[in-house]
C-alpha cells in the first residue's frame, strides 16, 4: 500500500482511506482541525466525478484539474492474436474495459484490480468477473488465478 511505501521512505501518513476507491475517499477524508476544506484533485480527464462529488456533498470545495488523459493504443496483428487466444483478460481501469470490448467483446473472463474496473466490466457484460475486496496488486493476482481457474486452464 501506498502507507507501507511511505513508511519504508520516513513518511508517516496523516490519513489512509480504508479502501482505495474514490467513493471510499470521499466518505472518509477527514476535516483538517483548521476546519479548511479545500482540495485541489488533479486527475485523469476520463476519470469518474465520484470524488469531487462526494467531497462536495460533504462541504469540501474541490478544484478538479484535469492533468493526463489516457488514450487507446494501437494493436498490430500479433496483438490482436495474443488477445483473442486469452480466456482471461486483467483490467486495471474503466477505459481499458471500453478498449478491450469495442475490439474483441466480452467473452473472455475478467480479473480486475478493484471494484470500479469490476463495475465497468459488468456493466459492459462480460459475465465472469473476479476482484479483490480491497484493490491492489496482490488481490488482483488473486482474482486472475480464480479468474483461470473458472475457466478451467491449468496454473
Amino acid at each position: 500500500s501506498s502507507s507501507v511505501a511511505l513508511r519504508k521512505g520516513g513518511v508517516d501518513p496523516v490519513f489512509e482511506p480504508s479502501k482505495a476507491t474514490a467513493k471510499t475517499l470521499s466518505a472518509e477524508l477527514p476535516l483538517s482541525e483548521s476546519g479548511l476544506r479545500t482540495v485541489l484533485y488533479p486527475a485523469s480527464s476520463l476519470a469518474a466525478a465520484t470524488l469531487q462529488e462526494g467531497l462536495s456533498k460533504r462541504g469540501f470545495k474541490v478544484t478538479r484539474l484535469n492533468t493526463y488523459t489516457t488514450v487507446e493504443a494501437e494493436w498490430g496483428e500479433d496483438a490482436y492474436a495474443s488477445a483473442r487466444a486469452a480466456s482471461v483478460a486483467a483490467f486495471a481501469s474503466p477505459s481499458a474495459v471500453k478498449v478491450w470490448v469495442s475490439r474483441l467483446g466480452t467473452s473472455a473472463a475478467v480479473a480486475c484490480i478493484g471494484e470500479t474496473s469490476a463495475a465497468a466490466s459488468l456493466e459492459a457484460g462480460f459475465k465472469v468477473v473476479e476482484f479483490p475486496e480491497k484493490p491492489g496488486v496482490g488481490g488482483w493476482a488473486e482474482a486472475v488465478l480464480t479468474a483461470v481457474k473458472k475457466e478451467g486452464q491449468a496454473c
